[in-house]
């Protein structure tokens, strides 16, 4: 997938955001203009600025949900522990009350302290690469070790979502289209279960658990090393399947290769496609060619050649590259109606408040 497009370095503000402000500066003019009297310049200002940050606070929000978004950082675990902490299970004692006063000035106070079921808590951390994570207690002080903090091993593999700005999530018919004949059929990007696991093959008709292991055992360096996270989906349709996925992920997220293979009869290979966002092309043909050559499917070998080429070719692109896509972020017509109404409110009751209290003559 080729890509050469740069960001603008100049900094442009967007004519929606603009005309929802527009009542707000009638409104100061307005106001102003009508009620001098008691309204100065600066507070006719001040109701504006009121007014927009409304607006803004509105705007931004509604940003923010359209583009966030959560890679798949890999790394392994480093290691696990007991920790003893200050107890979390407090309770009001010693209560306590005092009165002043007499007759119907009299009030009366209570004052109690702080109270704990433990001199402490336990919680089971276990430590990686990629960030901590604490398992749950099974009793409620937490002294009974857990059986899921037993099982955890230092090397084990982990994989933790990260949360970033996703301007192609934000603006996606900016780059992507229709899904076509596949719509409703294709598969939901993997999620996260467990505390540090992800299974990200997709569709193998066995062996899957193999599959992800493996996937996951490979990444616990490479997935730092290079910054890359690997999805594998193998279907049974036909070649225009993978371009139907491409679109619905929105190309993937930031950090992936996603490998998407044919196999009508598994494990033979029928055909492959392979996309992600790298700065180098040549990770996603030369990737695509060695599987090709590989023939059939195998959960050692094919996440090997997957892993050798990323090693090789891959370089992750930052999001920024991606700035240019900002003034295509577009908020809901909802939201705009809502970010005009709460706006406008604002700044109307400012110019009333400023009213009733003005004091000049």
């Amino acid at each position: 997938m080729g890509f050469t497009r740069h960001p603008s370095t100049e900094v442009s503000v967007n004519p929606t955001l603009l005309l929802l402000t527009l009542p707000m500066v009638l409104i100061a003019i307005g106001v102003r203009v009508f009620l001098h009297q008691t309204i100065t310049w600066l507070e006719a200002a001040g109701q504006l600025l009121i007014g927009v940050i409304v607006v803004g606070v509105v705007w931004g929000i509604s940003t923010y949900s359209l583009t966030a978004d959560t890679e798949t950082l890999n790394g392994y675990v480093t290691g696990k522990a007991r920790n003893e902490v200050s107890c979390s299970h407090s309770y009001r004692c010693n209560c306590y009350t005092t009165c002043s006063g007499s007759g119907k000035t009299r009030s009366c106070s209570e004052h109690c302290s702080t109270c704990y079921d433990h001199s402490y808590d336990v919680d089971w951390d276990v430590g990686s690469t990629v960030g901590g994570f604490t398992i749950a207690r099974v009793d409620r002080q937490g002294l009974s070790e857990p059986a899921r903090w037993s099982h955890v091993q230092t090397g084990d593999p982990v994989a933790v979502p990260h949360g970033y700005t996703n301007y192609v999530k934000g603006a996606p018919d900016s780059l992507f289209h229709v899904i076509g004949d596949f719509k409703g059929t294709l598969p939901e990007y993997p999620g996260f279960y467990d505390y540090q696991f992800s299974d990200r093959v997709i569709g193998a008709p066995r062996d899957a658990a193999l599959w992800n292991r493996n996937l996951a055992l490979s990444l616990r360096t490479l997935g730092a090393e290079k910054q890359v996270n690997f999805v594998i989906v193998i279907s049974d349709q036909p070649k225009r399947f993978a371009e139907a996925l491409r679109s619905k992920w929105l190309g993937g997220k930031k950090n992936d290769i996603i490998v998407v293979v044919g196999a009508k009869h598994y494990p033979t290979i029928d055909w492959v496609e392979v996309f992600s966002w790298s700065k180098l092309d040549i990770v996603n043909v030369s990737l695509r060619q060695d599987l090709l050559e590989s023939r059939s499917l195998d959960p050692v070998r094919t996440i090997d050649i997957i892993a050798r080429n990323a090693r090789a070719h891959y370089v992750r692109r930052p999001m920024s590259d991606f700035e240019y896509l900002k003034d295509d972020v577009k908020p809901s017509a909802w939201v705009l109606v809502l970010a005009l109404i709460l706006g406008t409110a604002a700044s109307a009751g400012a110019a009333y408040i400023f009213h009733r209290n003005g004091v000049n003559p």
